[in-house]
């Protein structure tokens, strides 16, 4: 693989384009196709009363923060090696170039980062003689994010499986994992922040029977399509290659592929409250492209990087549009 893929210049390029994307959805403030007005039992992010620069900005950091997370991830544990602008790269722009998640704060910006710190956790764990701290820290921090947008229930059925991946789960690491469910929960009811009142059960919506502007609706479906179609393949192409090699390098993916295809699986099973999880499907798309720079030889991989880059701007010119 040629470790120079993308140049200095291609590194920059896609910068500025997923800058100018960002600019671009701020001033036309797109809004989700629905907004949760609760996670489990407290206000989902999506009605955060902020002001719509401050939105802007906070979401701006936070996608910034999650690209640091995603670069320093990758060099500490070699998740993909030699392609880590080509990772990075890709990222940003696959966050940026969706109007959606990138004109505000939703719960998209805030589930990306508890990924992204999950990931790192299960990646510190593996093969772990004792991983309850571990587990316990993740499920006490993914049980509050519930609380405030209940798309973290889907983080928490990933992380339960790829512990097991990752080879940290016996007994006692379960009775961790379900303490720091409920301790929260726990903990909010007995100090009286929370009452059984406060409870509030997920309203899930499927595609078909969403009440949606259809063609937004069109766009967004036939776009997340072709990106899942896309990064499917790759992912089953990279994995043969991937079982050869590295153990360890293969887990990794493998928790990967857990994260993107439970939030792949959830945008259709969550139609209404699908950009939720679009930042940790994103993820997943991200790191299947930069794997095929890694793992295949490309004759002509600038060419076929341009491409993918004039798919994702054709996506966001489309939903501009519109």
């Amino acid at each position: 693989m040629n470790n120079r893929t993308v140049t200095t210049y291609g590194v920059m390029g896609c910068a500025v384009l997923a800058v100018i994307c960002a600019i671009v959805a701020g001033i036309l403030g797109f809004e989700p196709l629905n907004r949760p007005d609760k996670g489990i039992c407290l206000p989902s992010p999506d009605l955060w009363q902020l002001p719509p620069l401050a939105s802007w900005g906070i979401n701006l950091g936070l996608i910034l923060l999650s690209v640091i997370g995603l670069s320093l991830i990758n060099k500490q544990f070699s998740l993909i090696r030699g392609t880590d602008h080509v990772l990075t790269s890709l990222f940003v722009l696959l966050c940026c170039s969706n109007l959606v998640i990138s004109s505000r704060l939703t719960s998209a910006m805030i589930l990306l980062p508890v990924t992204l710190i999950a990931i790192a956790y299960l990646f510190n764990s593996y093969k772990s003689e004792n991983a309850t701290h571990m587990l316990f820290s993740i499920a006490t921090f993914l049980s509050i994010g519930t609380m405030l947008q209940y798309a973290v229930i889907a983080l928490i059925v990933a992380v339960f499986l790829s512990a097991i991946v990752m080879k940290c789960l016996r007994f006692r690491e379960i009775c961790a994992f379900i303490l720091g469910l409920v301790a929260p929960y726990w903990i909010a009811l007995g100090t009286g922040l929370i009452t059984f009142d406060d409870f509030h059960i997920p309203n899930l919506s499927l595609i078909y029977i969403s009440n949606t502007d259809m063609t937004f609706t069109l766009v967004t479906v036939i776009g997340c399509a072709v990106l899942f179609a896309i990064a499917a393949l790759l992912a089953l192409s990279n994995f043969v290659i991937l079982f050869a090699g590295n153990t360890r390098v293969r887990c990794e993916n493998s928790v990967i592929n857990i994260f993107g295809l439970i939030a792949a699986l959830c945008m259709v099973a969550d139609y209404t409250n699908m950009f939720a999880y679009i930042g940790v499907f994103n993820l997943w798309v991200a790191v299947q492209l930069a794997n095929l720079f890694a793992l295949h030889q490309l004759h002509r991989s600038r060419l076929i990087f341009i491409i993918i880059l004039i798919i994702l701007l054709t996506m966001t010119i489309l939903t501009a549009l519109l």
